[in-house]
């Protein structure tokens, strides 16, 4: 039988190899994936979001493995510190082909925006929701995203709301309800 340490240090690996596949899958696709961006019609946000979606689940379920003594906050800064190198060499490779933009203030505002509340926090309660529910019923929220995504737009974005978004969002509502009725 694996010893507890082997068994913190397998799940960990898997954690963080689940968290980095998925960012190098969206930047593979957002190179040679643009041809079926367009086929499918996607913009970058909706391609991206298609692209995370299998590997957040691989995450998820993962989480399970995770050891109690593993607790989620030390997880997430572990997965980040491994994470920050590989992102690190994407970045100088981005740096070394596009210009480089001087940082504005809102540009500085979104990037502390998404490093404590978008990934930071979301991953806190992230895995503290799978600690509780499990990811099967954890991932039912996921399916939110898209409805959150088009209040939030139409709020602080100005996008003008159509049928389809109300049509989507019963739709996901409904979909998460029979899933949970079903489930029972």
């Amino acid at each position: 039988m694996a010893s507890r340490k082997t068994k913190q240090l397998s799940v960990l690996i898997m954690s963080t190899t689940a968290f980095t596949v998925c960012f190098m899958i969206c930047m593979m696709f957002a190179v040679i994936g643009i041809p079926i961006k367009q086929q499918l019609g996607l913009n970058e946000t909706q391609f991206g979001i298609l692209a995370a979606m299998p590997v957040w689940a691989l995450y998820s379920v993962l989480l399970r493995r995770r050891p109690p003594e593993l607790p989620g906050m030390q997880l997430v800064f572990i997965v980040s510190a491994i994470g920050l190198p590989i992102l690190g060499g994407a970045y100088a490779i981005e740096w070394q082909v596009m210009p480089v933009a001087v940082p504005s203030w809102p540009a500085i505002a979104g990037v502390l925006y998404v490093a404590l509340f978008a990934s930071v926090a979301a991953f806190a309660c992230w895995n503290a929701a799978v600690a509780m529910v499990g990811p099967n019923v954890a991932g039912f929220s996921i399916h939110l995203l898209p409805a959150f995504g088009a209040i939030l737009a139409m709020l602080f974005l100005g996008e003008r709301p159509e049928w389809f978004h109300l049509w989507g969002v019963i739709a996901i509502l409904a979909g998460v309800a029979l899933a949970s009725i079903r489930g029972r």
